[in-house]
Protein backbone atom coordinates (compact mmCIF):
# COMPACT_ATOMS: atom_id res chain seq x y z
CA UNK A 1 0.00 0.00 0.00
CA UNK A 2 1.71 3.18 -0.94
CA UNK A 3 1.12 6.24 1.13
CA UNK A 4 1.60 9.78 -0.39
CA UNK A 5 0.77 11.55 3.14
CA UNK A 6 -0.64 14.60 1.33
CA UNK A 7 -3.84 15.91 -0.36
CA UNK A 8 -4.17 15.65 -3.77
CA UNK A 9 -6.71 17.12 -6.52
CA UNK A 10 -8.17 14.82 -9.26
CA UNK A 11 -9.66 16.38 -11.93
CA UNK A 12 -12.81 14.25 -13.40
CA UNK A 13 -13.81 14.02 -16.81
CA UNK A 14 -17.60 15.21 -16.74
CA UNK A 15 -19.52 12.21 -17.33
CA UNK A 16 -17.46 10.52 -14.54
CA UNK A 17 -18.58 13.19 -12.65
CA UNK A 18 -22.37 13.06 -12.83
CA UNK A 19 -21.84 9.41 -11.88
CA UNK A 20 -19.97 10.09 -8.32
CA UNK A 21 -21.57 13.76 -7.87
CA UNK A 22 -24.62 12.85 -5.89
CA UNK A 23 -22.61 10.24 -3.35
CA UNK A 24 -19.86 12.44 -3.11
CA UNK A 25 -21.10 15.39 -2.77
CA UNK A 26 -23.36 13.80 0.09
CA UNK A 27 -20.53 12.27 2.03
CA UNK A 28 -18.80 15.96 1.74
CA UNK A 29 -22.12 18.07 3.04
CA UNK A 30 -21.95 15.11 5.90
CA UNK A 31 -18.56 15.19 7.05
CA UNK A 32 -17.63 19.04 6.30
CA UNK A 33 -13.98 17.52 6.01
CA UNK A 34 -11.60 19.01 3.92
CA UNK A 35 -10.27 16.02 3.36
CA UNK A 36 -13.05 16.15 0.67
CA UNK A 37 -14.86 19.00 -1.01
CA UNK A 38 -16.36 19.35 -4.49
CA UNK A 39 -15.09 22.40 -5.93
CA UNK A 40 -15.15 24.07 -9.74
CA UNK A 41 -11.82 24.10 -11.22
CA UNK A 42 -11.88 25.30 -14.90
CA UNK A 43 -14.44 27.42 -15.75
CA UNK A 44 -17.22 25.44 -14.36
CA UNK A 45 -16.82 22.37 -17.52
CA UNK A 46 -14.74 20.16 -14.56
CA UNK A 47 -14.62 19.64 -10.92
CA UNK A 48 -12.32 17.99 -8.56
CA UNK A 49 -12.73 15.96 -6.05
CA UNK A 50 -10.59 15.73 -3.20
CA UNK A 51 -9.35 12.83 -1.13
CA UNK A 52 -6.30 11.14 0.87
CA UNK A 53 -4.93 9.01 -1.38
CA UNK A 54 -4.10 5.53 0.44
CA UNK A 55 -3.54 3.63 -2.94
CA UNK A 56 -2.01 4.16 -6.23
CA UNK A 57 -1.26 2.27 -9.51
CA UNK A 58 -2.02 2.53 -13.36
CA UNK A 59 -5.63 1.58 -13.09
CA UNK A 60 -6.99 3.32 -10.39
CA UNK A 61 -7.13 5.52 -7.55
CA UNK A 62 -8.72 4.77 -3.90
CA UNK A 63 -9.57 7.71 -1.85
CA UNK A 64 -10.43 7.27 1.63
CA UNK A 65 -12.95 9.59 2.81
CA UNK A 66 -13.36 10.69 6.40
CA UNK A 67 -15.59 9.01 7.85
CA UNK A 68 -13.98 5.36 6.05
CA UNK A 69 -15.63 4.96 2.88
CA UNK A 70 -13.77 4.14 -0.53
CA UNK A 71 -13.88 6.18 -3.65
CA UNK A 72 -12.85 3.84 -6.24
CA UNK A 73 -11.60 5.76 -9.49
CA UNK A 74 -10.05 4.08 -12.82
CA UNK A 75 -7.35 6.46 -14.26
CA UNK A 76 -9.63 6.41 -17.44
CA UNK A 77 -12.09 8.72 -15.84
CA UNK A 78 -9.21 11.23 -14.89
CA UNK A 79 -7.61 14.23 -16.72
CA UNK A 80 -5.06 14.84 -14.41
CA UNK A 81 -3.92 15.00 -10.66
CA UNK A 82 -2.57 17.79 -8.70
CA UNK A 83 0.02 17.74 -5.97
CA UNK A 84 0.25 20.54 -4.44
CA UNK A 85 1.45 23.35 -7.25
CA UNK A 86 2.01 20.22 -9.75
CA UNK A 87 -0.44 19.15 -11.91
CA UNK A 88 -0.02 15.35 -13.48
CA UNK A 89 -1.95 14.35 -16.73
CA UNK A 90 -3.49 11.56 -17.06
CA UNK A 91 -3.23 10.36 -21.09
CA UNK A 92 -4.13 7.12 -22.18
CA UNK A 93 -5.16 5.88 -18.68
CA UNK A 94 -1.39 6.04 -17.45
CA UNK A 95 -0.38 8.74 -14.84
CA UNK A 96 2.36 11.51 -16.20
CA UNK A 97 6.25 10.76 -14.93
CA UNK A 98 6.72 14.58 -15.03
CA UNK A 99 5.02 17.56 -13.73
CA UNK A 100 2.97 20.01 -15.46
CA UNK A 101 2.18 23.78 -15.04
CA UNK A 102 -0.86 23.35 -16.23
CA UNK A 103 -2.74 20.65 -18.10
CA UNK A 104 -0.65 21.53 -21.65
CA UNK A 105 2.66 22.46 -20.20
CA UNK A 106 5.15 20.09 -18.28
CA UNK A 107 7.61 21.73 -15.98
CA UNK A 108 7.39 24.00 -12.71
CA UNK A 109 5.86 27.51 -11.18
CA UNK A 110 5.92 29.20 -8.19
CA UNK A 111 5.89 32.48 -6.87
CA UNK A 112 7.91 33.73 -4.10
CA UNK A 113 7.44 36.04 -1.39
CA UNK A 114 10.17 38.89 -1.06
CA UNK A 115 8.84 41.29 1.31
CA UNK A 116 10.29 45.23 1.33
CA UNK A 117 11.85 44.11 -2.32
CA UNK A 118 11.44 46.37 -5.00
CA UNK A 119 10.66 45.18 -8.79
CA UNK A 120 14.13 46.37 -9.70
CA UNK A 121 15.78 45.83 -6.88
CA UNK A 122 14.38 42.06 -7.31
CA UNK A 123 15.71 42.13 -10.99
CA UNK A 124 18.77 43.33 -10.41
CA UNK A 125 19.46 40.79 -7.49
CA UNK A 126 18.05 38.06 -10.06
CA UNK A 127 20.62 39.33 -12.85
CA UNK A 128 23.54 39.37 -10.30
CA UNK A 129 23.08 35.85 -8.93
CA UNK A 130 22.36 34.20 -12.63
CA UNK A 131 25.79 36.03 -14.24
CA UNK A 132 27.34 35.04 -11.23
CA UNK A 133 26.84 31.37 -11.36
CA UNK A 134 26.42 30.74 -14.74
CA UNK A 135 27.72 27.65 -14.18
CA UNK A 136 24.38 26.14 -11.81
CA UNK A 137 22.72 26.42 -15.32
CA UNK A 138 24.66 24.23 -17.59
CA UNK A 139 23.53 20.03 -15.40
CA UNK A 140 24.68 17.13 -15.81
CA UNK A 141 23.58 13.26 -14.52
CA UNK A 142 27.04 11.10 -13.50
CA UNK A 143 27.27 8.86 -16.18
CA UNK A 144 28.34 6.32 -13.98
CA UNK A 145 26.97 3.40 -15.60
CA UNK A 146 27.35 4.53 -19.28
CA UNK A 147 31.16 4.84 -17.87
CA UNK A 148 31.20 1.38 -16.34
CA UNK A 149 29.59 -0.69 -19.49
CA UNK A 150 31.85 1.14 -21.81
CA UNK A 151 35.07 0.11 -20.12
CA UNK A 152 33.80 -3.32 -20.21
CA UNK A 153 33.33 -3.10 -24.27
CA UNK A 154 35.83 -1.14 -25.19
CA UNK A 155 34.34 1.61 -26.86
CA UNK A 156 36.05 5.00 -26.23
CA UNK A 157 35.05 6.82 -23.05
CA UNK A 158 33.97 10.48 -22.85
CA UNK A 159 31.51 12.92 -24.58
CA UNK A 160 31.14 13.53 -28.37
CA UNK A 161 32.84 17.57 -28.88
CA UNK A 162 30.73 17.68 -31.55
CA UNK A 163 27.52 16.73 -30.13
CA UNK A 164 27.94 18.22 -26.90
CA UNK A 165 29.44 21.86 -28.72
CA UNK A 166 25.75 22.20 -29.96
CA UNK A 167 25.08 22.35 -25.73
CA UNK A 168 27.69 24.65 -24.56
CA UNK A 169 25.83 27.51 -22.78
CA UNK A 170 28.18 29.89 -21.30
CA UNK A 171 26.08 32.90 -21.43
CA UNK A 172 22.76 31.39 -20.61
CA UNK A 173 20.75 34.56 -20.00
CA UNK A 174 18.82 34.90 -23.52
CA UNK A 175 16.61 37.55 -22.58
CA UNK A 176 16.51 40.38 -20.32
CA UNK A 177 14.27 43.69 -20.31
CA UNK A 178 14.50 45.09 -16.85
CA UNK A 179 11.53 47.45 -17.89
CA UNK A 180 9.42 44.50 -18.76
CA UNK A 181 10.75 42.87 -15.25
CA UNK A 182 11.05 39.63 -16.85
CA UNK A 183 14.61 37.28 -17.59
CA UNK A 184 14.79 33.97 -19.73
CA UNK A 185 17.60 31.51 -18.93
CA UNK A 186 18.49 28.75 -20.61
CA UNK A 187 18.93 25.09 -19.16
CA UNK A 188 20.91 22.62 -20.51
CA UNK A 189 21.27 19.32 -19.08
CA UNK A 190 23.13 16.07 -20.01
CA UNK A 191 21.58 13.08 -18.90
CA UNK A 192 23.71 9.54 -19.90
CA UNK A 193 21.62 6.41 -19.49
CA UNK A 194 23.31 2.89 -20.83
CA UNK A 195 25.18 1.75 -23.68
CA UNK A 196 22.61 -1.34 -24.36
CA UNK A 197 18.86 0.44 -22.62
CA UNK A 198 16.62 1.80 -24.65
CA UNK A 199 17.97 5.35 -22.96
CA UNK A 200 21.66 6.22 -24.41
CA UNK A 201 22.30 9.91 -23.86
CA UNK A 202 19.60 12.73 -23.83
CA UNK A 203 19.97 16.46 -24.00
CA UNK A 204 17.69 18.70 -22.36
CA UNK A 205 16.79 22.17 -22.86
CA UNK A 206 14.81 24.46 -21.38
CA UNK A 207 13.93 27.89 -19.97
CA UNK A 208 13.93 29.41 -16.37
CA UNK A 209 11.33 32.21 -17.03
CA UNK A 210 11.72 34.78 -13.90
CA UNK A 211 9.04 37.59 -13.55
CA UNK A 212 9.17 40.32 -10.92
CA UNK A 213 6.41 42.76 -8.99
CA UNK A 214 7.19 44.87 -6.06
CA UNK A 215 7.57 41.77 -3.14
CA UNK A 216 7.54 38.96 -4.78
CA UNK A 217 8.52 37.29 -7.95
CA UNK A 218 7.11 34.49 -10.23
CA UNK A 219 9.42 31.55 -11.49
CA UNK A 220 8.74 28.68 -14.42
CA UNK A 221 10.62 25.95 -15.19
CA UNK A 222 9.17 24.82 -18.91
CA UNK A 223 9.98 24.57 -22.98
CA UNK A 224 11.74 20.81 -22.07
CA UNK A 225 13.03 19.78 -25.20
CA UNK A 226 14.86 16.75 -25.51
CA UNK A 227 18.09 15.33 -28.11
CA UNK A 228 18.59 11.33 -27.81
CA UNK A 229 21.75 9.95 -29.17
CA UNK A 230 23.64 6.54 -29.55
CA UNK A 231 26.21 6.70 -27.45
CA UNK A 232 28.19 4.39 -29.97
CA UNK A 233 28.08 6.74 -32.95
CA UNK A 234 26.70 10.21 -31.22
CA UNK A 235 24.09 9.57 -34.08
CA UNK A 236 20.56 10.69 -33.26
CA UNK A 237 17.79 7.97 -32.18
CA UNK A 238 14.84 7.10 -31.71
CA UNK A 239 13.81 5.66 -28.35
CA UNK A 240 12.78 1.82 -29.07
CA UNK A 241 10.66 2.21 -32.29
CA UNK A 242 12.41 1.24 -35.76
CA UNK A 243 10.90 4.29 -37.17
CA UNK A 244 12.25 8.14 -36.01
CA UNK A 245 8.96 9.67 -35.30
CA UNK A 246 5.78 10.19 -32.98
CA UNK A 247 6.40 10.37 -29.15
CA UNK A 248 9.18 8.30 -29.16
CA UNK A 249 11.19 10.30 -31.46
CA UNK A 250 14.47 11.09 -31.33
CA UNK A 251 14.18 14.68 -30.91
CA UNK A 252 10.86 16.69 -29.44
CA UNK A 253 9.14 17.98 -26.62
CA UNK A 254 9.26 16.10 -23.39
CA UNK A 255 5.33 16.42 -23.44
CA UNK A 256 5.68 13.96 -26.50
CA UNK A 257 8.12 11.81 -25.34
CA UNK A 258 5.81 11.23 -21.78
CA UNK A 259 3.60 9.54 -23.91
CA UNK A 260 5.87 6.68 -25.23
CA UNK A 261 4.47 3.36 -24.56
CA UNK A 262 7.99 1.90 -24.05
CA UNK A 263 11.04 1.68 -21.62
CA UNK A 264 9.20 2.23 -18.99
CA UNK A 265 11.72 1.67 -16.26
CA UNK A 266 14.19 3.17 -17.86
CA UNK A 267 12.11 6.16 -18.56
CA UNK A 268 10.89 6.45 -14.95
CA UNK A 269 14.58 6.95 -13.69
CA UNK A 270 15.38 9.97 -16.00
CA UNK A 271 12.25 11.63 -15.52
CA UNK A 272 13.04 11.12 -11.77
CA UNK A 273 16.68 12.98 -12.11
CA UNK A 274 14.80 15.33 -14.40
CA UNK A 275 12.36 16.29 -11.51
CA UNK A 276 14.50 16.35 -8.89
CA UNK A 277 17.33 18.44 -10.56
CA UNK A 278 14.66 21.13 -11.94
CA UNK A 279 13.63 21.26 -8.28
CA UNK A 280 17.00 21.52 -7.23
CA UNK A 281 18.12 24.36 -9.77
CA UNK A 282 14.86 25.91 -8.26
CA UNK A 283 16.13 26.04 -4.88
CA UNK A 284 19.47 27.43 -6.09
CA UNK A 285 17.84 30.03 -7.70
CA UNK A 286 15.67 31.25 -4.65
CA UNK A 287 18.76 30.90 -2.03
CA UNK A 288 20.61 32.93 -4.82
CA UNK A 289 18.39 36.04 -5.18
CA UNK A 290 17.73 35.67 -1.69
CA UNK A 291 21.08 35.82 -0.15
CA UNK A 292 21.83 39.06 -3.00
CA UNK A 293 22.31 42.23 -0.50
CA UNK A 294 20.23 45.14 -2.35
CA UNK A 295 22.49 48.04 -4.05
CA UNK A 296 23.09 51.22 -2.26
CA UNK A 297 22.30 54.00 -4.67
CA UNK A 298 22.85 56.89 -2.07
CA UNK A 299 26.65 56.38 -1.63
Amino acid sequence: MVRFGMIISVTLKMNELLKLLSVSTLICMMTLSSFCQIHHVIGHKNDTLVGHVETANKKQLEFLTSDGRLLKIPYESISEVIKGNNHYPVRNGVLAKFPFIDSVKAGFAGVQQMPDWTTSELFDAATEYIGSNTRVFTRESDGSTVATTYSLTGVRQGPSHQVDGQYRNETPVKFSDKPASKIVVRVVNRYVGGGFGCVRLVWFEYDLILRFKDGRYKYELTNYQYDHYNLANYMKQQFWTMEDGGDCSSSGQIENLLQCPYCQNEFEQMFTFLKNDSRSLIESVIKGISSASKVDEDW
